[in-house]
């Protein structure tokens, strides 16, 4: 970490000012109503920081046994006069991270698949839930509901803990933990061996009959659609952003992708936990998160909110785990309540060695508001956005096409409720955008770029849905800028 009281030729806020203020000034100051881990709140009391203005006449901040030195103080003034940038963090700048100890450890899974002991524990786990219900009871809450906005993470990770925790009431398995699937690489044969294969709904389940076991392309097959959907490519741009608000709507349309790679169980919401797959893929979602939250050096809540460009009022929304959960569950009331994945779960991810660090994203625009000039980050490239699609009219998860001259230019799938318009999470946001950066030559000779709609679902008579239906959504193209 850099020494704060060292000019700076360029702060920013990631790299340095976030680091200005030390867990006792925020504290102290979000009791006062203050919440200076945000960037949005630091920037609007910038003046009065800046001139030690902050709070009443009578008190000082920071006080002066604590004071900032007079090079701090030049720094913060140059960060406002430069137009409080962001920034971005490099590779060479996340933060190391070593496997904590005295907690549970989450393993790849191809790493448990070759310890005789774990497999047959993790085996043994899996059909005493499968055999007493409880899986089924488990799997059957994402199909009532599952939270696909701002709280997908903080939900998702509560929901594996669940799971976990049904598993480690199987006697002799008190200690088992989810493994999770390292997608980036082979498909591990455990994973299309039994129980993990496929799962036999015991009733009725949306539209599975009783005695029907769920979908999922053969192992050879799955490895060609994450390959032909970019999975990877497109977790390996979402990992890269350091803002918490980019990073977020980045990898879910990996997460999306990665769905329907799977297959068909795994495309739609009503059902897709039923599928054992499910688990281990998840599991990797929330190590992905975990290892974005330690390399941005954000474990904490107040160091969390320090990624964040947004409000963080979504962290004090409820999660419907907490309720009816064994002693010593360790579920939270809220989403703030699992940012800490150490404290709060007591446990930790075994990352995978042969992982690599991805090149951190500058902030790319379409247009922006100007404050201290930008200039054109790539004029061999553009931007194109569809944007303000009404998915709240479409029956279910599908593929929206940018075609040009008819051929499938890009595509972009999407993973959301059969009935929408009944699901609480996708009526918050209805209007949806999907952005592509494509290379100008791909597109400077078309004469007529269109878009279609793909529903994924087996009893839709036809499968292209009219885009006139979905809002009339328009087609924005535009030239990539970026801050100087």
């Amino acid at each position: 970490m850099p020494d704060f009281d060292e000019i700076i030729p360029k702060p920013t806020w990631i790299q340095h000012i976030r680091h200005f203020f030390d867990g006792d000034d925020l504290i102290y100051l979000e009791i006062l109503g203050f919440d200076l881990a945000l960037y949005s709140e630091v920037k609007s009391l910038a003046a009065k920081i800046s001139n030690k203005i902050l709070l009443t006449n009578s008190e000082e901040f920071p006080e002066p046994a604590r004071s900032w030195s007079n090079n701090r103080l030049v720094n913060f003034r140059r960060w406002m006069q430069d137009g409080f940038p962001f920034g971005v963090l490099s590779p060479s700048q996340k933060a190391s991270y070593t496997l904590k100890k005295d907690v549970s450890i989450r393993e790849n899974i191809a790493d448990v698949s070759s310890n005789k002991q774990k497999r047959e524990k993790l085996i043994r786990a899996f059909n005493g839930i499968i055999t007493s219900g409880e899986y089924f009871e488990i799997a059957s809450i994402h199909t009532d509901y599952c939270a696909h906005d701002e709280l997908f993470y903080p939900w998702h990770r509560c929901y594996i803990q669940q799971l976990e925790n049904a598993l480690r009431q199987v006697d002799g398995c008190h200690d088992v933990t989810i493994p999770y699937w390292d997608f980036t690489g082979p498909v591990p044969d455990i994973l299309y061996e039994p129980p993990f294969d496929l799962y036999t709904f015991p009733k009725d389940v949306w539209d599975y009959r009783q005695g029907g076991k769920t979908d999922r392309f053969p192992r050879n097959e799955l490895q060609t659609e994450f390959e032909e959907r970019d999975v990877v490519g497109l977790l390996n741009a979402g990992k890269a952003h350091s803002i918490w608000e980019n990073f977020h709507i980045h990898t879910i349309n990996s997460h999306d992708e990665g769905h329907f790679g799977i297959g068909y169980t795994m495309t739609f919401p009503e059902v897709s936990a039923f599928d054992p797959i499910f688990w281990f893929y998840h599991a990797n979602w929330d190590r992905i998160w975990w290892k974005w939250q330690q390399e941005m050096q954000a474990t904490t809540l107040l160091t969390f909110k320090t990624t964040f460009i947004g409000s963080a009022k979504w962290l004090n929304k409820g999660l419907p785990f907490y309720e009816n959960q064994p002693i010593g569950s360790r579920i939270p009331k809220t989403s703030k309540g699992t940012i800490d994945l150490v404290q709060c779960f007591g446990v930790d991810y075994k990352h995978p060695e042969s992982e690599k660090e991805e090149h951190s994203q500058p902030r790319t625009y379409g247009s922006k508001v100007l404050t201290n000039g930008l200039r054109l980050h790539n004029t061999q490239k553009v931007s194109i956005r569809i944007k303000e699609v009404d998915r709240l009219q479409i029956p279910g998860s599908f593929t929206i096409y940018l075609l040009a001259d008819e051929k499938p230019l890009r595509k972009r799938s999407f993973f959301q409720a059969s009935t929408p318009k009944k699901c609480r999470t996708c009526q918050k946001q209805g209007k949806v955008n999907f952005d592509f950066i494509v290379p100008l030559v791909d597109i400077q000779d078309c004469n007529n770029l269109t878009v279609r709609v793909e529903v994924a679902r087996k009893d839709w008579d036809d499968l292209w849905f009219p885009i006139a239906l979905a809002g009339n959504p328009t087609l924005n193209i535009r030239l990539l800028l970026e801050d100087m």
